[in-house]
């Protein structure tokens, strides 16, 4: 494995981190400001990356995609608590706390992608590779966070807009969550359904090919 290899990795694992953070972070302040304080109270509005680590979402799986050379670099921090029995109105407050992380991914990637196209004029290459890394990091974190897999965001946004029993229901697929992902990826659904999502936003953002 050459040098060059190792660095690109290293750094799509730091933006990584720094972007799945970020997004817990947005769930636990949003839910905060709802009158939700179990996040707070947990420490995790905090920025302290050892408050936010998965093993498997934050390590084990940005690192078999990175050695399996994927195209996309996906994964999770240990999600926020939750309590939305402290919820004025739960369906609405539980959609908005979902739609925060996925939010704010999209916010940075504006960010890096604003940041690319005023400063690409300084021909500085590792400052475009970081910018682009980190906007198209962060697409395909807010893409891969739609799917409308529970437990991921776009699944609280399915059943926000489900009869509450079917909603119970749906969400309870929760605990096979990481199954499902786990198979989406082996049958190549990233590659297939997601990239083209993902370039398609790139193209968008940074005004140039993907």
């Amino acid at each position: 494995m050459d040098v060059g290899y190792i660095i690109w990795v290293v750094l799509n694992l730091s933006i990584l981190l720094f972007s799945v953070i970020m997004h817990e972070v947005a769930h636990g302040y949003v839910a905060y400001r709802l009158g939700d304080p179990t996040a707070k109270m947990s420490n995790r509005l905090s920025l302290n990356p050892i408050n936010h680590i998965d093993p498997m979402g934050s390590i084990i799986l940005p690192v078999l995609l990175a050695l399996m050379r994927s195209s996309v670099m996906i994964g999770w921090a240990k999600p926020v608590p939750v309590d939305s029995r402290y919820f004025s109105r739960p369906r609405r407050d539980d959609f908005l706390v979902s739609i925060a992380g996925v939010t704010v991914n999209f916010i940075i990637a504006a960010i890096a992608a604003l940041l690319f196209r005023t400063l690409g004029q300084l021909h500085n290459e590792a400052l475009s590779t970081f910018l682009v890394m980190t906007c198209s990091m962060n697409v395909g974190l807010a893409v891969f966070n739609l799917l409308p897999v529970p437990p991921l965001d776009g699944s609280h946004v399915a059943a926000a807009l489900m009869p509450v029993e079917m909603a119970r229901r749906y969400m309870g697929m929760a605990r096979y969550g990481l199954i499902v992902v786990f198979v989406l990826l082996y049958l190549g659904f990233v590659d297939v359904v997601m990239m083209p999502v993902i370039r398609i936003l790139q193209v968008l953002m940074l005004g140039i090919p993907s």
